[in-house]
């Protein structure tokens, strides 16, 4: 959002964009206790001078990340308002550039810092198919996760395109930043938590439940990387896996697709389930067995 105090007697738009009205304080005074019911703003005082415009600047949607809402259950998030504000004084010197606000000490969490004022709103989805979401576009994705998109530009940092070395460094002496920095946002627009459970933004602040994941239920969901546990043995660390991956190797049944590879896993899950359950079954009746033979045995002899 961009605050130009400069265009308050410049704007060539029609006579009511020579005000501009202050949602900040609109907002405010909502919170006041015989405001907060009010359904509009007409009567309030709160016209500011100058021109305020808005654009969107980051827009998608895939693998919607997961939350807490309001009732404390898991749930969509999708991105409320996240604003970084450019504010213009009337000499026409910036006063703030791509600025984005924290919100006051130990609210929603923040501790004495507070949080980035860039909520991610909980929603309310209402399921059109009988298709789920695919086990691992959660499990397996940080996004989902609420750890953000990585190996994106940090976006506290000026971003060029131009010519430059390896190493990232501009090669022209006249080359202009394609996007400024945003000093406040050291990670990724789609991060609200961290690694260790820390919540970094807002989320449904609205709402006293709503939140992101916590540390232990991001161990527990988290599934990335999680082929390691069977491909740190495959194919060559095990003499029994390396004579089984020769056989398969050498009669087509080495999978190739995804599917092939989900269908091999189900049924190495299906064998090992039923081995656990079979073999215990068939030692305990072995034992039984050899017991009732063993006084059988024992009763013959005494006769």
């Amino acid at each position: 959002m961009k605050v130009d105090f400069t265009q308050k007697e410049k704007c060539p738009e029609a006579s009511k964009s020579l005000s501009a009205f202050d949602w900040v304080a609109a907002g405010r005074k909502h919170a006041e206790p015989e405001y907060r019911t009010d359904r509009g703003e007409s009567g309030y005082d709160t016209i500011i001078p100058g021109k305020i415009t808005e654009q969107r600047s980051y827009e998608r949607w895939e693998e919607p990340m997961l939350g807490i809402n309001g009732e404390g259950r898991v749930t969509p998030l999708a991105p409320g308002c996240q604003v970084s504000v450019t504010l213009i004084g009337e000499d026409g010197k910036t006063l703030l550039s791509n600025h984005i606000f924290k919100t006051m000490a130990d609210s929603e969490g923040g501790g004495a810092d507070g949080q980035l004022s860039i909520d991610m709103s909980p929603t309310q989805p209402h399921t059109m198919t009988k298709n789920a979401r695919t086990c691992e576009s959660c499990h397996a994705s940080s996004k989902a996760l609420g750890l953000g998109i990585g190996s994106t530009r940090p976006w506290n940092e000026e971003h060029f395109v131009d010519l430059e070395t390896v190493d990232g460094q501009i090669l022209s002496k006249n080359a202009q930043p394609q996007m400024a920095a945003i000093e406040n946002l050291d990670h990724d627009w789609s991060q609200i938590v961290d690694k260790d459970g820390k919540q970094l933004a807002t989320v449904g602040h609205h709402f006293q439940l709503s939140r992101a994941f916590n540390k232990s239920e991001l161990e527990h969901m988290s599934r990335e990387g999680t082929c390691i546990a069977c491909h740190k043995e495959i194919p060559a660390n095990s003499a029994a896996i390396n004579l089984l991956h020769h056989v398969a190797k050498y009669t087509g049944q080495i999978p190739k697709t995804a599917d092939q590879h989900n269908s091999l896993l189900h049924k190495i899950t299906l064998l090992a389930a039923r081995t656990q359950v079979i073999v215990p079954f068939a030692v305990f009746l072995a034992g039984v067995s050899w017991c009732v033979l063993r006084r059988r045995k024992r009763a013959k002899m005494a006769l």
